[in-house]
């Protein structure tokens, strides 16, 4: 794949006939909020979206989020809503847990909790993708 929009196609292609919720640790971030109005439009899903009501609420109006279309769950506490992302996904609430405005270490420490996260095996995958202007593909 050489773009964002390939692969954002794609997605259409598969992800609109099985459309998956995300879980949004700390969800108050207008570029989260920008991605779930995306995924949204776009037929791919719903979210969860967990963390300072009044920030996610400011957030959604600025970039064009619907929340009637997704829920919100008031939890201020950066490490209080990552832990209830990750336990939406671990209860089948969602499919995905996505990172919102909070340290990464915040952030995975759920995730990797041997009690209450999310790892099953020996490995943990993250993945970012991102499209660059002097590069003729994605890098991951």
């Amino acid at each position: 794949m050489k773009s964002l929009e390939e692969l954002r196609q794609r997605a259409m292609q598969h992800g609109g006939q099985n459309p998956k919720r995300v879980a949004v640790a700390a969800a108050g971030d207008n570029e989260v909020l920008e991605t779930i109005r995306m995924l949204n439009e776009n037929g791919l899903g719903t979210a969860l979206l967990i963390g300072d009501e009044a920030a996610i609420k400011t957030g959604a109006e600025q970039v064009g989020c619907d929340l009637s279309k997704n829920e919100m769950v008031h939890e201020p506490d950066a490490q209080k809503a990552a832990a209830a992302a990750v336990k939406a996904v671990r209860e089948g609430e969602a499919s995905i847990v996505m990172k919102g405005m909070l340290l990464t270490p915040i952030y995975l420490k759920e995730i990797l909790n041997s009690a209450t996260g999310l790892k099953k095996g020996k490995l943990v995958h993250l993945a970012t993708v991102m499209e660059l202007p002097h590069v003729d593909r994605l890098v991951l």
